[in-house]
């Protein structure tokens, strides 16, 4: 198991809530621990939401490419 620090728990706290996941932070003896898998298993949920995003941004590009024109200055008001 690895020790956490408290930046670490409120880090991963917060990733948590991001994700709708639970890492299994456990409390022994007013200290925090991940397991190893755990982590890793945090660290893949990351890569997936990082290329989810990735995704989405190259849709919206596209859209912008596709469906929207500059206003000819003239035609600005």
């Amino acid at each position: 198991m690895i020790k956490l620090e408290d930046y670490d728990v409120r880090l991963l706290e917060r990733v948590s809530k991001k994700l709708s996941t639970d890492f299994g932070i456990k409390e022994i003896d007013d200290e925090f621990y991940i397991k190893e898998d755990d982590l890793f298993s945090l660290i893949d949920e990351l890569y997936d939401y990082a290329g989810h995003l990735e995704e989405e941004l190259e849709d919206m590009e596209q859209d912008i490419q596709d469906n929207y024109r500059p206003v000819p200055v003239e035609q600005q008001i």
